[in-house]
This record gives structure tokens, sequence and C-alpha cells, in this order.
């Protein structure tokens, strides 16, 4: 849990984002920078930011699969009128 490099620091964000033990890194950044308040700006920032685009990505996913469903139900349907 660092920012020493770049495979870490995308490890970190992720689990700022994912909401596991984000607490813990927010507090090592804090007492880190000697409870600078910028930091709790940016966790802030990163939770609402990531869990906005991580939101928007499932229901992305979910509606692509439902409409996937869908036309495979309506060809289906199509070739038994056929038949």
């Amino acid at each position: 849990m660092s920012y020493n490099n770049i495979l870490t620091s995308i490890e970190t964000t992720f689990e700022i984002i994912s909401l596991e033990g984000w607490s813990s890194v927010m507090l090592t950044a804090r007492n880190s920078l000697d409870g600078a308040v910028y930091a709790d700006f940016y966790f802030v920032i990163i939770i609402l930011v990531g869990h906005y685009i991580v939101t928007n990505l499932m229901i992305a996913v979910l509606i692509e699969r439902s409409n996937e469903a869908f036309l495979e139900n309506h060809r289906k349907a199509l070739r038994e009128r056929m038949i």
C-alpha cells in the first residue's frame, strides 16, 4: 500500500475504489503527511469518482447482456415462425 511505483499505485487505488481497507490507506497517508487535509480530499474524490465509473461500467455490461439475450430470444422466435 504505497505510491512508490506504478504497479503498487494502481493496486492501492483499486483497493480504495473497492472500499476494502481504504481507511487504513487513508490514515497511513494522513499520518505520513502530518495530518494534511488535502489527503482527505484526494480519498473522497477517488471514492466518489471511482464508484461512479465502476457503477456505470457494471450497468453498461448488464444492459448489453440483457440486449444480447433479448435478441437471441427474438431470433429464436422468428426461426420458429418460419418453420
